[in-house]
């Protein structure tokens, strides 16, 4: 029999979830039990699975091969089962279903806390899991309800995925307080004399204010890049870096950071940010209020 077929049911939510935040304490919290407890269930998975599911590197856990090949099809039929159970007659309030949403780490910063505070009011025992954004994965991840939806800023040409746009966003600049640019004129001369950082995933080195430079056979010196907006306030809080970036996340970084914002010297486009999900839930009544919670909460 397939070794998936043989782990117990009541050990699937500690697996996924294990494998969700690789991190015991973590687990236990999100499931309301003790370490030893979680620690007690990875001992009976570890057998039944005969592998070791996460091995310790350092201060962190990670997953097996074997873990990771086994943790999409689990994360499906969980979802699969919330579905069946949800489908006939869902109530939020009392629905102890888990929602899994594929965004970026700007969207996890900006609302995450607020998502968490709103549903103790209208959803206490619903549960919303983050996944990291994969454009490439998105569209089979929808369709085989391995997420309920995804929020990002990209469009997908297939006719079974809807979407609809939560807010409009614009872009702005921000540099740590007392840059010299705050004492001059921010005209695109003064921008450009200063050293530049933005986020980047994968190989990227190029965006929307190179894109808007090449069309007046313009470049800035873009001496960082990182892969996380996280990261972002703290190379301008200890450098002359100038960042641009959507305006409501350095808005909000701004209140928590020794930051300022002001408007950039060029054109940027705008852009609409968006909730994908998957025409075959457009009726599904859990799907319906997933969709209205988040254009709520977020627009």
């Amino acid at each position: 029999m397939n070794q998936i077929n043989d782990i117990k049911i009541e050990l699937i939510p500690t697996l996924i979830t294990l494998l969700d935040t690789l991190s015991v304490t973590e687990t236990a919290k999100k499931l309301g039990v003790t370490q030893s407890a979680i620690s007690h269930s990875l001992k009976k998975l570890r057998h039944q699975l005969k592998d070791e599911i996460v091995i310790r590197e350092g201060h962190h856990l990670l997953p097996t091969a074997k873990a990771e090949k086994i943790y999409p099809s689990l994360k499906r039929w969980m979802s699969e089962l919330d579905y069946i159970i949800d489908a006939t007659d869902f109530d939020p309030k009392t629905s102890k279903r888990n929602f899994y949403i594929a965004t970026s780490d700007i969207i996890e910063q900006m609302f995450m806390a607020k998502i968490i505070s709103q549903l103790k009011t209208e959803a206490p025992q619903i549960g919303i899991r983050l996944v990291r954004w994969n454009l490439e994965k998105i569209p089979s991840q929808l369709l085989s309800s391995e997420i309920d939806g995804a929020i990002g800023v990209r469009s997908f040409d297939n006719p079974n995925l809807m979407q609809r746009v939560l807010y409009k966003e614009v872009f702005i600049c921000a540099a740590r307080k007392g840059h010299p640019i705050f004492k001059t004129k921010k005209d695109l001369e003064s921008f450009l004399s200063y050293p530049h950082t933005m986020t980047s995933s994968g190989d990227r080195v190029k965006g929307v204010v190179d894109s808007a430079l090449e069309k007046i056979n313009r470049t800035r010196n873009l001496t960082h890049t990182v892969a996380n907006f996280s990261s972002a306030p703290f190379i301008l809080e200890n450098s002359d870096c100038i960042l641009t970036a959507p305006s409501r996340f350095l808005h909000f970084c701004s209140q928590r950071h020794s930051i300022k914002t002001f408007d950039p010297p060029l054109d940027l486009p705008n852009y609409d940010v968006k909730l994908i999900w998957s025409k075959r839930t457009q009726k599904d009544q859990a799907s319906e209020w997933l969709r209205d919670f988040f254009y709520r909460v977020l627009r």
